[in-house]
Parts: structure tokens; C-alpha cells; sequence
């Protein structure tokens, strides 16, 4: 069966989020002590992310959070959040339907947080690394 990806509007999500937000905690701990999920819901509602979720079988197999960001010179869809179960089952419905919507919403490109993990399934997809993000606790 094909994962539908499904963009889920402002009004739809208190539908899901009950569900979608245990499996959007796991890619969100990574950024918890700048960000929990309560504010990703609260920057859902007003229109600044995107919420998709990926179902297969009747089932949640992940949820995505995206941002449009608009630069003096481009336009982003930049993927801030990927979680999820069963990733070869659903990464290349979920990356083709990133990319037409990018292209929707007159984008230039796409860009991706992603752990290490990620590596494995971006090339493929047309990814490259560009830098690497290094930080130090004061």
C-alpha cells in the first residue's frame, strides 16, 4: 500500500495532534531546550509551519513539520522535523510531495535538519550536505 502524505490544515489540527505529537516529541527532543512541542502546535495554529502527517495501513507512520523562509534572494521549504516509524516504507512519497509543494509555494529549494540517520536517504533524493552544525554550552 502507498503512505498518503497529507498536509494537514490550521483547522484540522486538534484531529491529529493527539496522536502526532508523541511521534513529532521524538525528533523535537533533539531541540527541547529551545523549543518543545507545545510552541511547534502554537507556530502550527498561526500558520508558521506546516504539520504533515504520512498514514499507511490506517496507521501514523510519521509526522513532518516544514517552514517556508523567505531570504532577500530565495525561498526555502526547509523540513525542521522528520519522525517517524517504517522510513524506507514512506521517505520517497513523503520527499516527491516535499518537493511539489516547495515548488507550489515557489520555492528554490529544500532544505533538511535531520540526524545522521537521515544520511542514508538524501542522496538518493537529491540532498547534498552543505555544512555541519557545531555547538558548545557556555
Amino acid at each position: 500500500m502507498t503512505p498518503r502524505v497529507q498536509l494537514i490544515g490550521k483547522d484540522q489540527v486538534d484531529l491529529v495532534w493527539e496522536i502526532a505529537e508523541p511521534v513529532l516529541a521524538l525528533s523535537q527532543r533533539r531541540i527541547a531546550r529551545d523549543v518543545g512541542t507545545e510552541d511547534i502546535y502554537a507556530a502550527i495554529l498561526t500558520g508558521q509551519v506546516q504539520l504533515w502527517v504520512i498514514v499507511g495501513e490506517d496507521t501514523l507512520k510519521a509526522v513532518l513539520v516544514t517552514e517556508i523562509i523567505q531570504h532577500p534572494r530565495s525561498r526555502i521549504l526547509k523540513i525542521m522535523h522528520v519522525a517517524g516509524k517504517d522510513m524506507s516504507m514512506w521517505i520517497d512519497e513523503a520527499l516527491d510531495t516535499m518537493k511539489r509543494f516547495a515548488a507550489d509555494m515557489n520555492c528554490d529549494r529544500v532544505s533538511a535538519d535531520a540526524r545522521l540517520g537521515w544520511l542514508k536517504h538524501a542522496p538518493k533524493h537529491g540532498f547534498k550536505e552543505t555544512h555541519r552544525v557545531y555547538e558548545m554550552e557556555l
